[in-house]
């Protein structure tokens, strides 16, 4: 849910109420600061509508008449895979599959999540929100993980890493299941072997474990549901990013 700033000059934040009755009574569930105006309410049952209405208050304490009732209800994940939006990306679109798309250095995709649908920052599987799969070269059970930029947006105007394999900085690789590879002797290159029983597997049958699985806390904006995701590959990459596909685990 999002809301307009208030602008008074003593305005100290927001206070966001929750009730599963519409005019009912309203629960405190949040209060943030001034300079948010977004938020997201996890804890929620499938199926159930919940009202919220939300109060700006100033730093002597004072609280304002509330907002108009927004309602809401939350669904189940029905199709956790994007579909191609741009750029040479078909084989990204389906399920795990070990078919994957080749994108050379320098080159990027653009994936859909659709309308109404996108990434979240959850706390269900383990923390992790998105998986990237990459291809089981031959089937011999070892990743050659590839160079490549993971990127989310709202609305394609701002977008966030959330994966980097290939630059070296742990902050892209810490959020990840895979980064203890990024911190050995040899870092982040190019074709890093990595056996796939350390991979998430997927939930598909028959199943591929070639998982790079993504907590994007603290690397995208919390409050927000990220419907596009860009993969790139990066220049200085020796060969093309091998993408298999993408899975929404929040």
């Amino acid at each position: 849910m999002g809301w307009d700033v208030n602008t008074e000059p003593d305005l100290a934040g927001y206070m966001i109420y929750r009730s599963t009755t519409s005019g009912g009574d309203f629960a405190l569930i949040a209060t943030v600061g001034p300079a948010t105006t977004r938020y997201l309410s996890g804890d929620v049952d499938n199926g159930v509508t919940h009202y919220y209405l939300v109060t700006a208050f100033d730093l002597g304490g004072n609280e304002s008449d509330p907002s108009n009732e927004a309602g809401a209800t939350a669904t189940a994940i029905t199709d956790p895979y994007p579909s191609c939006l741009e750029g040479v990306c078909a084989n990204v679109e389906d399920p795990p599959d070990n078919v994957w798309q080749d994108i050379y250095p320098g080159e990027s995709i653009v994936l859909d999540m659709g309308e109404g649908n996108g990434i979240i920052d959850g706390d269900g599987y383990g923390g992790y929100d998105l998986v990237y799969y990459e291809r089981d070269l031959d089937l011999l059970g070892i990743v050659y993980m590839d160079w490549v930029q993971v990127e989310l947006s709202v609305d394609r105007s701002a977008w966030y890493t959330v994966f980097y394999w290939g630059d070296d900085d742990p902050i892209n690789t810490d959020n990840t299941n895979i980064a203890a590879y990024g911190k050995d002797a040899d870092g982040e290159v190019d074709n890093e072997q990595i056996p796939i029983t350390d991979l998430w597997p997927s939930s598909t049958t028959p199943v591929y474990q070639t998982g790079m699985a993504v907590d994007i806390r603290g690397l995208a904006p919390s409050g927000y549901a990220y419907r596009y995701i860009r993969i790139s590959c990066p220049l200085l990459g020796d060969d093309p990013s091998h993408v298999d596909s993408i899975e929404r685990l929040n």
